[in-house]
């Protein structure tokens, strides 16, 4: 899955993240199988603000990328469909992780899991 969303990626305004704050570099060469990589993400979530116009276009099995929108004060992540936005990510347990990690160029989806009215429900994961 190729970009990251069109026009939602907002231009990099968001100064953010790449460089650690504080000192000693040393020993960062992770170990194997010790703790999760912050950036590996898989999460049930519900889209909050679902756009009915964009939403009602979805079945479940479709999946969407995620996307970034920096164009407010604070990154949103968002659920996109066909370069429309179909809802955003909200109360998702890692969703600073998520947005650090796609600030860091790390693509994400989010997979169609239920259709209830206007609830939609999927499960967001790496790309």
């Amino acid at each position: 899955m190729g970009g990251s969303g069109g026009g939602y990626s907002g231009g990099g305004s968001y100064s953010g993240g790449n460089s650690p704050s504080g000192s000693g570099g040393a020993g960062s060469g992770g170990g194997s199988g010790g703790g999760q990589d912050a950036c590996t993400i898989n999460s049930d979530a519900n889209l909050a603000g679902p756009i009915a116009a964009v939403t009602s276009t979805l079945s479940v099995g479709n999946i969407l990328p995620v996307v970034l929108n920096t164009s407010g004060a604070a990154p949103i992540a968002q659920v996109a469909s066909n370069g429309a936005v179909a809802g955003t990510l909200a109360g998702l347990p890692r969703l600073r992780d998520l947005i650090q990690c796609m600030i860091d160029g790390v693509d994400y989806v989010f997979e169609v899991t239920l259709i209830s009215g206007g609830r939609i429900s999927g499960q967001v994961r790496n790309a």
